[in-house]
C-alpha cells in the first residue's frame, strides 16, 4: 500500500516536469535527468516491493527517494530558470 501511495505523490509532479523540461531545456544534462529520475522510482518501487518490513532500512529505497529528491529539484531548477 505505502508503495501506491508513494507514487501517487511523486509520479504527478515528476510527470509534469519531464514535458515542460524536454520541450525547453532538452539537452544531454536535462535528458539525463529524467532518466535517472525514472530510473529512481524504479529502484523505489523495488526496494518497497522486495523489503521484508517497511520498518528496516533498505539500500534500494534510500537511493530511490535520494535520487527522486536531487532530481525532482534540480529539474524543478530548470523549469524556473527556463
Amino acid at each position: 500500500m505505502r508503495a501506491h501511495g508513494n507514487t501517487a505523490e511523486y509520479v504527478p509532479f515528476l510527470a509534469g516536469l519531464f514535458p515542460v523540461v524536454g520541450a525547453h531545456q532538452p539537452g544531454r544534462l536535462a535528458l539525463g535527468l529524467i532518466a535517472v529520475a525514472t530510473a529512481a522510482r524504479v529502484l523505489l518501487a523495488v526496494g518497497l516491493i522486495t523489503c521484508s518490513s517497511l520498518s528496516r532500512p533498505n539500500a534500494l529505497r534510500a537511493v530511490g527517494a535520494t535520487l527522486t529528491y536531487v532530481t525532482g529539484i534540480s529539474l524543478s531548477i530548470f523549469v524556473i530558470l527556463a
